[in-house]
């Protein structure tokens, strides 16, 4: 995604080639099967197979995440980090098919995060009142980047 994001600014056909080698080298070592890549891996690669999708208008990328996200919605959330990442990637397949499932499936995912790592009410908010979303396992670990992706997905309608 990172060089696709470079080819958009900078307008530099290298960086769009870079993109497609490195996701071809990522999607050649992707095992679908194996159970522990069904967390963050699932939606950075799917992400990123968007983020081409949208640059090429190559229909392999679609395809590509397509199979991934229906795949991933049999799965439950394992972690915040899968949750924000999952989220983000359903409301970026919703953005590209209008396909109203993955904006229900993004919604589902908001609620699991609400609901496993939220800190508005209970012990954790008496103690630290942050109003922030923390880590499933512990109440001590509030990343940043998870905080940032749900607050924005949160926003949306």
């Amino acid at each position: 995604s990172e060089y696709v994001s470079r080819y958009h600014w900078l307008q530099d056909s290298k960086d769009l080639a870079r993109a497609k080698l490195y996701f071809a080298k990522a999607a050649g070592i992707f095992n679908l099967n194996e159970t522990k890549q069904k967390t963050t891996q699932f939606a950075v690669l799917g992400i990123a197979a968007l983020d081409l999708y949208k640059a090429t208008n190559n229909s392999k990328y679609l395809d590509f995440a397509s199979l991934l996200i229906r795949e991933k919605q049999n799965e439950s959330c394992q972690s915040l980090l899968d949750c924000a990442l999952t989220a983000f990637f359903a409301e970026e397949f919703f953005q590209v098919s209008q396909n109203s499932q993955y904006k229900s499936f993004r919604d589902t995912l908001l609620e699991t995060a609400v609901a496993g790592g939220y800190d508005d009410q209970g012990y954790p908010a008496f103690v630290r009142a942050l109003g922030a979303f923390h880590s499933f396992n512990t109440i001590d670990l509030y990343t940043p980047h998870d905080n940032f992706i749900l607050a924005g997905l949160l926003m949306k309608p």
